[in-house]
């Protein structure tokens, strides 16, 4: 066997082992909060919480100790490309929403809900998270 098919195999050997966790984690997690819902446990919400945590930190150990790139140049311009999408989506949002909400709350044309005033404080953060870390990533590859 050649080397870049051992790699090809490794590589999808450890995406398995990821996504396994995290299916773990989410499908667990999720059986019991369920559980503690119908139930009305709470212990059992501790445990829907710590397994859905236990998953997602088993995604990120094995992606940490992966011999190999989990992700190929196509997959990683796949996510990249989403992700931009993503971002100009929710900056519209925000540069729409801020000001009309804004305007109909001091004109008194609508009483703005505490839930749309927390979604769009979520994202003013998420807009400062990420000027955050471009600005972080761009110093440190000049």
């Amino acid at each position: 066997m050649n080397e870049t098919s051992n790699v090809l195999e490794t590589r999808q050997k450890y995406r398995s082992w990821m996504n396994s966790a995290m299916g773990t984690g989410i499908v667990g997690g999720a059986a019991l909060l369920i559980a503690a819902a119908l139930l009305e446990r709470d212990v059992l919400v501790f445990l829907g919480v710590a397994v859905y945590w236990a998953g997602m930190v088993g995604y990120l150990v094995i992606k940490r100790r992966s011999p190999v790139r989990t992700r190929d140049e196509r997959e990683a311009r796949i996510s990249q490309e989403a992700s931009e999408l993503t971002l100009n989506v929710l900056a519209a949002l925000l540069i729409f929403s801020a000001p009309a909400i804004t305007v109909l709350e001091t004109t008194g044309v609508y009483e703005v809900s505490r839930f749309v005033w927390g979604m769009v404080t979520m994202l003013v953060v998420v807009a400062m998270v990420v000027g955050v870390a471009n600005w972080h990533v761009e110093r440190r590859r000049s």
